[in-house]
């Protein structure tokens, strides 16, 4: 709800302070680069300034490498500083709520300057201080990051969620018999067909989103009906609908592995054949990937009108595209390794547009 909420704000031009200190149960690295990347366009185009207080080096080193990458412009907007008379000097205070937890933070820092808000800071720590010993502090615990397999839809889910092959019994499809490789989901050619007819020429299309009300709404139709008419939807509904669905799939149509064994630098007829090998036990999973892949060739023939080149149209889809099938979250704890995450970040994205520049050769036949 809290999250809803926020949506009215961030249509129109904001600013937004992030108190990242104190924080007892902070999530891994990992966990906060792979929702850095999932954060709405909506968020981050009409965000004019954004001011973090008391973040770590390490922290601010992790996530200036990830602006780099994904978003070299978000970075200008974003000030880390080290205390709060620095923030005062840019945002007057008076008119901002503070949690008494940030002020305790800060007059425990060594090199606090306290100015002529000393006296706010003490009002502001007793207050905390009889509050804390009379009443329950209540935290929220944050527990589950790890990026292991999705599980498999509850009961009652047609669509998001399920593995290819249940998807087809619900559809009524044999996959087992000799066209089992040219079997694409139904919601699939739904979707594509629907922003192929009505979104090719939309700027932004599968980079703007709708609100999440409308995205929660149009998902939970769909997954109680899968034969649900979708020509009403709006556009970038079911662009995101598409990609939701990709990244729902309990196994990812593209391993990170996979990815890493071959790069983008290897001849595309080589890779092409190493894919029908690597997909030889799940030919449907191989013909969703072409499907996809000559559907997205066809959306950056058009950006000129809907700015999606094949670099961006990777950065957008990869994360949906290619997951590791390890929980990297149990492995990656320092920045040094969230590093290395965001190189394999870089790396997904370049096999991504690869695959789209040499889909000829990749996916031939011969």
């Amino acid at each position: 709800m809290q999250f809803l909420m926020l949506e009215s704000y961030v249509e129109k031009d904001y600013a937004m302070i992030f108190f990242s200190s104190p924080a007892h149960h902070k999530p891994s690295w990992i966990w906060l680069l792979k929702a850095y990347r999932q954060l709405d366009h909506s968020f981050k185009k009409n965000l004019k300034a954004l001011y973090v207080l008391h973040m770590s080096k390490s922290y601010q080193h992790v996530f200036n490498l990830a602006n780099k990458i994904i978003s070299p412009k978000f970075s200008d907007k974003v000030s880390y500083l080290a205390t709060l008379d620095e923030l005062d000097k840019i945002i007057d205070l008076a008119h901002v709520k503070i949690p008494h937890e940030v002020v305790e933070y800060e007059l425990a820092l060594p090199h606090s300057l306290f100015g002529y808000h000393h006296h706010y800071y003490h009002d502001q720590s007793q207050h905390a201080h009889h509050r804390n010993n009379g009443h329950h502090h209540h935290t929220h615990h944050h527990h589950h990051y790890q990026a292991h397999q999705k599980k498999e839809a509850p009961t009652g889910q047609f669509v998001f969620g399920r593995d290819l092959e249940a998807l087809a019994k619900v559809e009524g499809v044999d996959i087992s018999d000799q066209q089992s490789d040219v079997y694409i989901p139904t919601v699939v050619q739904k979707l594509i067909e629907h922003v192929r007819s009505n979104g090719l020429q939309q700027e932004g299309i599968f980079r703007k989103s709708p609100s999440n009300a409308d995205l929660s709404k149009a998902r939970n139709e769909l997954d109680q009906n899968h034969s649900m008419f979708i020509e009403h939807l709006d556009v970038h509904t079911a662009a995101s609908l598409l990609k939701m669905f990709l990244a729902g799939l309990p196994r990812p149509l593209i391993s990170s592995e996979f990815v890493t064994m071959h790069s983008q630098n290897e001849d595309a007829a080589d890779l092409g054949h190493k894919l029908r090998c690597h997909y030889k036990d799940k030919p449907h999973h191989f013909a969703l990937l072409q499907y996809l892949v000559f559907f997205l060739a066809q959306v950056s023939e058009h950006a000129d009108c809907n700015k999606m080149t094949i670099h961006n149209l990777a950065i957008v889809f990869s994360p949906s595209l290619i997951r590791s099938t390890v929980a990297f979250d149990d492995i990656l704890t320092s920045p040094a390794d969230a590093a290395v995450y965001l190189g394999q970040m870089k790396l997904h994205m370049a096999f991504i547009e690869f695959l789209i520049k040499e889909k000829d050769a990749i996916f031939s036949t011969r």
